[in-house]
C-alpha cells in the first residue's frame, strides 16, 4: 500500500482511476474537489459510510420532502415520549452523551431506548429498555409504526402497506412484544410530543431505505421530531456534496483517507485488503458538517492546504483557488444564522413500503463502537466467553468487514448475552470512518497463530 503525497503523481492516478473509495473523516473540502473530480473524469465515488447516509437521505427525502431531518433538540427536552433507537449510550462519544442526558434529566414524559444490549448506565435513567434481535431493526421500526400511527388518517399507500404488516411474524422475529410497545405508547393522545433519536446502528442498516421511509411517515403521520445523532464524522456533508455509489466495484485500488489512521487504529487494527495508493491531501484548516447539521471547523496536524489546492491545479479543476483554502464548496450548501445546514427540499409523494423477513443472526457476535472511557478494552459478558471458550486476558486475532484486529479479551460482568464489544479508537479515525457495519459474527484464532 503506497502513500501518495505529491500532487503530480496523485493526478496522473486521479485520472485514469475507477472508483475512489472515501473515508467519511475528510473535510467538505476534499469532498468537493472529489465530486469535481468526478465531474471531469466520470470517476466512481464509494464510501462505506456516507453511501449509507446518501441512502437513508433519498429515502427519506422522498416522503418528507427534504434532504435529512433537522428537528430542534431543545423541544426534545419537553418530549411526553423521548425514544433511543438503533445507538448504545456508552459508545457515544462524551459531546452527544452530555446532550442525551440532559435530555433525561429534564424530560417530563418517559423515555424509552430500544437496542440488542442492555445498557447498564441508562437503567435509572430510562423507564422501558426494549431488547430486540440483533439486524431486525426495519422490523421494530414497522412496529413502531403500527403502535404509533392511526391507519385511517394516513395516505393510501401508507395504509395499505401497514395493513399487509404480519404483526405476530415480526414481533416474534424481533423479539419484541406487542405488549411491550402497548405500554410505550399508553395514554399517548394525538397533540403528545414525540421525540424519536436515530442512531448509528439505523443509518449503517443494510435496509437503511427502507427504515428511512417508515421514519419519515413517523414524522409526516404522527409529527414525531426525528434526531439524528452519531458520530459519523462528516458523513452528513460527504453525503450531501458528492455522488456516491450504493456500494463498491469489485476491486478497490485506491483510498482517500488520511494514511495514519489505516495502518493502526492505535489498539492493533489493521487493513485486511490493501489498496494500491492512499492519497492523503487533508488541508490544515477544514470544515465538516456534524450530524445535528452544524458547520463545525476542524484542523490536522499534518494538513497542507498548498498540496490540496497543487492537486487541483494539476488535474486542471474548474475551481478557484484561493489562499487559506477555495470555498467554492459552501455555495453548494445553505446555513441559518447558526451555521445549521439548511436541509434542500425536494418533491414529496407517497411511498409503499414492505418488511417480509428479519435476518436471523446465530452464535457469538461483535458491537463495533466508538472508544470511550465506558467502552475503551475488547470486553463481552461471561456467557460470551464461556460460550466461545475465551479466557479473561487471552490475546487473540479475528477479523470483521475487512479489518484485522489484535486483541485482548476481558470479561465484563456488567454485560449479557452473546454480543461482544469491540472498541475502535477515536483518535484513529478512518479505520472507524470505513467500518461499514456495526454487528458482525464472530470467529477469532489465538495470537501465535494468526489470520
Amino acid at each position: 500500500m503506497q502513500r501518495i503525497t505529491e500532487p503530480d503523481l496523485a493526478a496522473e492516478i486521479l485520472k485514469t482511476a475507477s472508483q475512489i473509495v472515501i473515508s467519511a473523516d475528510i473535510t467538505n473540502e476534499e469532498a468537493y474537489v472529489l465530486q469535481e473530480i468526478q465531474k471531469k473524469y466520470g470517476t466512481k465515488l464509494y464510501s462505506p459510510i456516507a453511501s449509507n447516509m446518501q441512502r437513508f437521505m433519498d429515502a427519506y427525502a422522498e416522503i418528507s420532502g427534504k434532504s435529512f431531518p433537522i428537528g430542534d433538540w431543545k423541544n426534545a427536552e419537553k418530549a411526553d415520549l423521548f425514544i433511543l433507537f438503533g445507538l448504545r449510550y456508552s459508545c457515544m462519544e462524551t459531546e452527544a452523551k452530555n446532550r442525551v442526558e440532559r435530555i433525561l434529566e429534564l424530560l417530563p414524559g418517559r423515555a424509552v431506548y430500544l437496542h440488542p444490549m442492555e445498557d447498564s448506565i441508562l437503567k435509572e435513567k430510562i423507564e422501558h429498555f426494549i431488547k430486540y434481535e440483533v439486524g431486525s431493526e426495519a422490523g421494530v421500526t414497522a412496529l413502531l409504526l403500527y403502535a404509533l400511527l392511526n391507519v385511517k388518517e394516513c395516505d393510501a399507500d401508507t395504509r395499505k402497506s401497514i395493513e399487509a404488516l404480519d404483526i405476530g411474524y415480526l414481533s416474534a422475529e424481533c423479539n419484541v412484544g406487542e405488549e411491550e410497545l402497548e405500554a410505550v405508547v399508553e395514554g399517548l393522545d394525538a397533540n403528545k410530543n414525540i421525540t424519536l433519536i436515530i442512531g448509528e446502528d439505523i443509518i449503517l442498516h443494510p435496509e437503511v431505505e427502507m427504515i428511512a421511509v417508515m421514519m419519515a411517515l413517523l414524522e409526516k403521520h404522527r409529527g414525531v421530531t426525528l434526531l439524528l445523532e452519531s458520530s459519523l464524522r462528516n458523513a452528513l456533508g460527504v453525503a450531501t456534496l458528492c455522488k456516491l455509489e450504493t456500494k463498491s466495484l469489485d476491486t478497490d485500488t485506491l483510498l482517500y483517507a488520511p494514511y495514519s489512521s489505516i495502518e493502526d487504529d492505535g489498539m492493533h487494527a489493521k487493513l485486511k485488503y490493501s489498496y494500491k495508493y492512499v492519497l492523503d491531501f487533508a488541508p490544515k484548516e477544514g470544515s465538516v458538517v456534524a450530524m445535528d447539521g452544524r458547520l463545525q471547523k476542524v484542523k490536522h496536524m499534518r494538513g497542507d492546504n498548498q498540496a490540496l489546492m497543487s492537486l487541483v491545479q494539476q488535474l486542471d479543476l474548474p475551481l478557484q483557488v484561493n489562499d487559506p483554502l477555495f470555498l467554492q464548496w459552501s455555495k453548494k450548501l445553505k446555513f441559518d444564522t447558526e451555521d445549521r445546514l439548511i436541509p434542500t427540499k425536494t418533491e414529496a409523494d407517497s411511498v409503499a413500503f414492505e418488511v417480509e423477513e428479519v435476518p436471523v443472526f446465530d452464535g457469538a457476535l461483535l458491537y463495533h463502537c466508538h472508544h470511550t472511557e465506558e467502552a475503551k478494552e475488547f470486553h463481552g459478558s461471561e456467557q460470551f466467553a464461556r460460550v466461545t471458550k475465551l479466557k479473561d486476558g487471552e490475546k487473540i486475532v479475528f477479523e470483521a468487514n475487512g479489518l484485522i484486529f489484535k486483541r485482548v479479551f476481558k470479561i465484563d460482568t456488567s454485560l449479557k448475552g452473546m454480543i461482544a464489544i469491540n472498541p475502535l479508537d477515536n483518535r484513529i479515525l478512518s479505520v472507524d470512518s470505513l467500518f461499514s457495519n456495526r454487528f458482525s459474527s464472530f470467529t477469532f484464532e489465538t495470537e501465535t497463530n494468526q489470520l
